[in-house]
């Protein structure tokens, strides 16, 4: 036996801790850590210590209950092992309900009997026990017509693990004159397996200079182009538009817009530009090659390392087809004022490096990946992985189940699927968000389901007949007939917060903890034998 205390890891305050049948704390006995009220949640970390009453060990265990934190029924961290939560509305989870079978026995002859016999042999995962129940018989002497029932203790059942339960009786009786009559009866159930999976969202941003950020850390780009070292390129988007829709932060005086014909109906553009002062040409690349279509983009380049952008360039924009033509002047040196975002007609600065190399740019390529993993105690097939995401721009749901790498899962493997490269506009401030439905088929039984979500803002379950009935009693007080029993799902987290974990004090190691629980919110710290206590 042990005593149990509990503080909050963060203030050492006490949280409350009540033994099931009174401290100390017996092996194989439970007690519950508890917010202490209604509305309440547990702490983000706790320590629990568990003494030996002979003062010859002791063990300090440290773990996240609150259940933001992945938290599981069965989870054992050292001599814990957790089988019961409660959420702050009262919604309950229970690794043990109350199993109770009830025997019922009835005279169907023509003659009067004596019951003499009930053995019961029950079957488990813990093994197979045979005794006798004749004296939980209520009436051992039974009328034709007449009947009478045994019912058994109430057990204890593990819903959490899976596996076969049955029941067979052997009853006989004798009547008056005459042999003895006898009859047997069985009862099988199944805790079937679980089919369990889980998704996790993951959002990696890949930066232009080849470093990865996550999506939570986005920031607006303050895209300031002016000010500082002069730039050295410019890269900018073919936006069909006409000289009346720029919208600049330059001077009037350094910017000039000149056209002919309709640009915001072309489909694609040759584009060259010269220095404004002496016509010599500067260096223009389309990234997908010459012309640029509408919505590509082209750079414009002092042509070397160390070298700066003139004062002042004239960039023409020739429709393909002759029916439309643009100039643009401005200074694109950053001398004068110069924002990414900044619309000279139909040309759109979305990127700027200054001579020493550094950038800044709209544009970072996001990755989203989707980590399935199978937490249940059957083989499972995925059917279906549906991926919603928001933007700005809008709404778009597609499958992308064809992206799983491997949709045949065990017990505890996992997959991922990756997303295309999404190209983001982080100068444009606004919330993106991504959801995910995941579903798998085990071999047999009922399909299961798990959905996560991600978001990131960038910021601005004789004759004698005897038959055998179960019933299984639930926290709640309701029943559950036996054979309708389901292995528990058991996630205590993801949800709302936890009120109430019961744990069951199982004598063990440290090294002994089996816990989903991420190493870096747990902590067992032991002295002595903890396994003798």
């Amino acid at each position: 036996s042990a005593t149990v205390t509990c503080v909050d890891a963060a203030t050492q305050e006490a949280v409350s801790t009540t033994v099931g049948a009174g401290s100390p704390v017996s092996a194989g006995g439970t007690f519950v850590v508890s917010s202490g009220g209604a509305g309440t949640s547990l702490p983000s970390s706790i320590t629990c210590t568990l003494s030996d009453t002979d003062g010859l060990a002791s063990q300090s265990l440290t773990f996240d209950p609150s259940g933001t934190s992945e938290l599981n029924l069965k989870d054992q961290f050292g001599s814990m092992e957790l089988e019961a939560c409660t959420d702050v509305d009262g919604d309950a989870q229970d690794c043990f309900t109350d199993v109770t079978y009830v025997y019922t026995l009835r005279n169907v002859g023509t003659n009067d009997m004596d019951v003499t016999r009930l053995d019961v042999t029950t079957g488990s995962p813990d093994g197979i026990v045979t005794e006798s129940q004749l004296d939980r018989v209520l009436d051992t002497e039974l009328s034709p017509g007449e009947s009478t029932t045994a019912t058994s203790d109430v057990i204890p059942l593990d819903v959490c693990i899976p596996g076969v339960y049955n029941v067979s009786t052997v009853v006989e009786a004798d009547p008056p004159n005459g042999d003895m009559c006898q009859d047997t009866d069985s009862f099988e159930f199944e805790v079937e397996k679980a089919c369990r999976v889980d998704v996790d969202i993951s959002c990696t941003a890949t930066n232009a200079d080849g470093t990865t950020t996550d999506c939570a850390e986005l920031e607006e780009v303050a895209g300031v182009c002016f000010g500082g070292d002069n730039m050295r390129d410019l890269r900018f988007r073919f936006v069909p538009a006409t000289c009346a829709e720029s919208v600049t932060t330059q001077p009037p005086s350094e910017t000039e817009c000149v056209e002919s014909g309709d640009m915001t109906a072309v489909a694609s553009a040759t584009v060259t530009c010269v220095d404004a002062a002496t016509q010599e040409a500067v260096s223009t690349t389309v990234g997908a090659g010459s012309p640029v279509s509408a919505g590509g983009t082209f750079v414009v380049s002092s042509g070397g390392a160390g070298t700066s952008l003139p004062s002042s360039i004239t960039c023409t924009l020739s429709d393909t087809d002759g029916l439309a033509s643009q100039s643009l002047t401005f200074d694109p040196s950053g001398t004068s004022e110069l924002n990414l975002k900044d619309q000279f007609g139909s040309m759109e600065l979305e990127a700027c490096t200054d001579v020493d190399g550094d950038a800044q740019d709209c544009f970072t390529d996001v990755t989203y990946v989707y980590t399935l993993r199978n937490v249940g105690t059957n083989d499972m097939d995925v059917t279906r992985l549906d991926v919603t995401t928001g933007s700005p721009d809008g709404i778009v749901t597609e499958s992308q189940l064809d992206r799983v790498l491997d949709t045949e899962l065990s017990p505890g493997e996992s997959t991922t699927a990756t997303s295309d490269v999404i190209p983001l506009d982080v100068c444009i401030p606004g919330v993106y968000n991504v959801s995910t439905v995941v579903e798998a088929d085990p071999p047999n039984g009922d399909m299961c389901q798990d959905t996560d979500s991600f978001e990131f803002e960038v910021e601005k379950a004789c004759r004698v007949d005897v038959d055998i009935s179960c019933t299984a009693t639930n926290a709640d007080g309701t029943t559950t007939d036996c054979a309708e029993l389901e292995e528990v799902a058991g996630v205590c987290f993801g949800g709302d917060n936890m009120r109430d974990l019961r744990f069951r004090f199982v004598p063990a190691t440290c090294a002994e903890s089996v816990t989903t629980q991420p190493p870096s919110e747990t902590e067992c710290v032991e002295s002595g034998d903890m396994t003798a206590v």
